[in-house]
């Protein structure tokens, strides 16, 4: 029927750079660095980011701000509060709340789902949920429901031409195109033992995604994790592989049987096909972890069904016995996951992610005093993690939090990629969100406003005595002033909340006409 709002983004980073400086040469710097934004906001609410981005293109005359109500400075690439002509719309507090607000307000049209992150969206609660699961339907003349989000001809066919040429910009990626998946799902589980295989193959997953993304290859993730019942399971998975033209299908198990059996295997569909010599390198590089190869280590089983219906090469991992206790004391997901990206890449991983013997790469597992040096830097950015020397689970959710917010690739890992992003954003003026949600504007000095006001991008903001970002009503110098949830100060125009109407003036100042403040 249309083209679904809910899902993966079939555009890469790449191309959609590669489109904005086709159609505007001039782009800021700063458009080009936030790209990487739009897939991640987008992954985290099941939105497609590349959707969102030909949104942004089509609403700012790509970047260019050329005939758009909106400017680069508020940080709405989307006209968003935009209502009518003369309308300057929302300001945000940084490009990451603009996009993510953004993909709330697609979110919002396209279904019924809660958010997974706290709503920025200041007109998401304007939206009839659900009234719009199609690109095509956000152009009210085209919407059945007669809602949507703009009121011109062809808005979401617009969107879609645009997010055909980004689609048609050709890659310049080196790297490999790799499906991969973990096995069964918490409604069908795995095997089970000393751990469980369905909570492991996730975590290993996770770290092969990782690893093989930051060495510069495209990776779909393609695990199931909603169907009821085996068939229905194996069924989704081999779908959502055959969903994407790759070089490699990838399926990550561990087995079990009576407890004393052990190893490693790998299984193909048949020998002398494309996923063999993978295999085989998967097979020995864990089999280096000290676990017996079992058979081998590579063995064929045309009857299993992910390796009898993937449309690519494709190979299903059994990682170890998990009721088994020598295999289990050997086992760590980190360790795992490095012996299988080895095994497809051939060697140590490539890109931003170097080999062990690389002194400036961090990652989980990582200890000593470089650890420390990046725990106190993420501290600047309210990270709040314990400077020990110790790259544990916190120390990596948190460097993935402060990735995405100067626009560094996402994957928990601290190369110079990161560090660079990290140095210039600490260089500029800037806004900082700590892990509790609170923000605070931080100077390229280091230090910040408070108790007062602050104009950034042309709209003010108030910051209490500790210098965080306030929101709601604020009494000033005997006058009462509204920030908005995004901080910004309102200005010459009306304020609901609780359940009354309040005018603020264009001075931010609240314009009393009776004993409360309440227009009557």
């Amino acid at each position: 029927m249309g083209v679904l709002i809910m899902g993966r983004a079939s555009a890469s980073v790449e191309q959609m750079r590669k489109y904005i400086k086709s159609k505007n040469p001039g782009v800021e710097q700063s458009v080009l660095d936030m790209i990487p934004l739009y897939p991640s906001e987008g992954e985290a609410e099941g939105v497609k980011g590349d959707i969102a981005f030909a949104q942004s293109c089509l609403e700012t005359g790509n970047f260019t701000f050329a005939g758009s109500a909106v400017s680069l400075g508020q940080n709405n690439f989307c006209g968003m509060g935009v209502t009518k002509n003369g309308e300057k719309g929302n300001n945000f507090p940084s490009p990451q709340l603009g996009i993510r607000a953004q993909v709330q307000h697609l979110k919002a049209y396209a279904c019924n789902q809660p958010l997974k992150q706290g709503c920025v969206d200041p007109r998401f609660h304007f939206v009839k949920r659900g009234m719009a699961e199609y690109v095509e339907w956000l152009g009210i003349q085209e919407n059945p429901n007669h809602t949507g989000w703009a009121a011109g001809k062809g808005y979401g066919e617009k969107i879609l031409k645009i997010h055909q040429e980004i689609l048609n910009m050709e890659s310049e990626e080196k790297g490999m195109k790799i499906n991969v998946h973990a096995g069964h799902n918490f409604k069908v589980p795995g095997a089970s033992g000393i751990f469980s295989e369905t909570s492991e193959d996730r975590k290993v997953k996770d770290l092969v995604i990782r690893k093989l993304q930051a060495a510069g290859h495209t990776v779909y993730d393609c695990t199931d994790e909603s169907s009821g019942t085996v068939n229905g399971n194996l069924a989704a998975i081999v779908a959502n592989c055959n969903a994407h033209a790759v070089d490699l299908d990838v399926s990550i198990h561990f087995n079990c049987y009576n407890g004393s059996v052990h190893g490693t295997e790998v299984f193909i569909y048949n020998w002398g096909s494309a996923a063999e010599a993978y295999a085989q390198r998967i097979a020995d590089r864990i089999g280096e972890l000290g676990y017996t190869k079992r058979g081998g280590g590579v063995k064929t089983n045309p009857s299993l069904y992910v390796l009898r219906h993937t449309a690519s090469p494709a190979l299903l991992v059994e990682c170890c016995f998990c009721d088994n206790a020598d295999d289990a004391a050997k086992y760590t997901a980190e360790r795992m996951a490095n012996a299988i990206v080895a095994g497809i890449t051939g060697s140590a991983m490539s890109g931003e992610a170097p080999s062990s013997n690389t002194k400036d790469w961090l990652s989980q597992g990582d200890t000593g005093a470089k650890v420390t040096e990046w725990q106190k830097k993420l501290n600047i950015f309210g990270s709040g993690v314990n400077v020990d020397g110790d790259f544990g689970p916190d120390t990596e959710t948190q460097t993935i939090r402060v990735q995405r917010l100067v626009g560094a690739n996402p994957d928990g890992c601290v190369g110079e990629k990161t560090k660079s992003a990290v140095s210039a954003y600490l260089k500029k003026n800037n806004w900082i969100q700590v892990r509790d949600g609170r923000w605070w504007y931080r100077h390229a000095d280091g230090g910040y406003v408070k108790n007062d006001w602050e104009k950034i991008g042309g709209v003010w903001f108030f910051f209490d005595g500790s210098g965080w970002m306030k929101t709601g009503w604020i009494e000033w110098k005997k006058n009462w002033y509204y920030l908005k949830a995004n901080g910004a100060m309102a200005a010459d125009e009306l304020v609901r909340t609780g359940g009354k109407v309040y005018y603020v003036d264009k001075s931010g100042k609240m314009c009393y006409t009776d004993k409360t403040g309440a227009l009557r």
